[in-house]
């Protein structure tokens, strides 16, 4: 028996809603979480990825990039061999805006600068203070694989006293094949506790009380 014209156009009609919502399923950008993701996710996000934990004691905030992926450390996604990578910096900003002082701890190995003041700005409208730390290729060089490239994250600092009660966020930056890939995560603070983890031996002499990945 013929299709009718009205059936026909309803099928039609049905094939291309199908088409548009597959097409739509496609095209959603992925959009990276501040930091709430469970520890065993993989963030996923171009350029700089991984997670430093941010600890506090009362007094001071701690910043510890060591440990394992993909729970902690930094890498550089989206990799192929033979990829120019340069450029890595992270910005830490914290909301205590007086200016902080950096020292190493245990486990810091150079491959990343003690965090150089910037300056004040804004984030969503709170005052915050940032901080650069920049990668040395020289002296810790990488070699480019896919799909991810590993960075040496042996960073480990803290602060002088009176920022206990600070905001963290985090700005990583990274060129790659002369491409700047750049993104900001956070907040974190005290009291949250996002992708918590325990904090490491050296730590827990200083009687860590809160801590969370950045």
């Amino acid at each position: 028996m013929p299709t009718s014209s009205s059936t026909s156009s309803k099928e039609l009609k049905a094939t291309s809603r199908r088409q548009v919502l597959t097409a739509a399923a496609w095209s959603v950008p992925v959009i990276a979480t501040a930091v709430a993701a469970p520890a065993q996710a993989a963030s996923r996000v171009r350029g700089i990825d991984g997670w430093v934990e941010v600890q506090w004691d009362g007094n001071r905030v701690y910043l510890d990039g060591r440990g394992s992926y993909p729970d902690r450390g930094l890498w550089v996604t989206d990799t192929n061999p033979g990829d120019t990578i340069t450029n890595a910096t992270i910005t830490f900003y914290l909301s205590v805006t007086a200016v902080a002082t950096w020292t190493a701890q245990g486990g810091n190995d150079g491959a990343w600068s003690l965090p150089v003041n910037i300056g004040t700005s804004t984030i969503a409208g709170t005052p915050v203070r940032g901080y650069t730390t920049t990668y040395n290729f020289a002296a810790f060089p990488v070699t480019p694989v896919s799909p991810i490239t590993m960075l040496n994250n042996n960073l480990h600092w803290r602060t002088n006293t009176g920022f206990g009660n600070s905001l963290v966020w985090a700005r990583r930056s990274v060129t790659v094949n002369g491409e700047v890939l750049s993104f900001l995560r956070g907040p974190v603070s005290p009291n949250n506790n996002r992708r918590s983890a325990t904090p490491e031996a050296t730590a827990q002499i200083e009687q860590i009380t809160g801590s969370a990945l950045l």
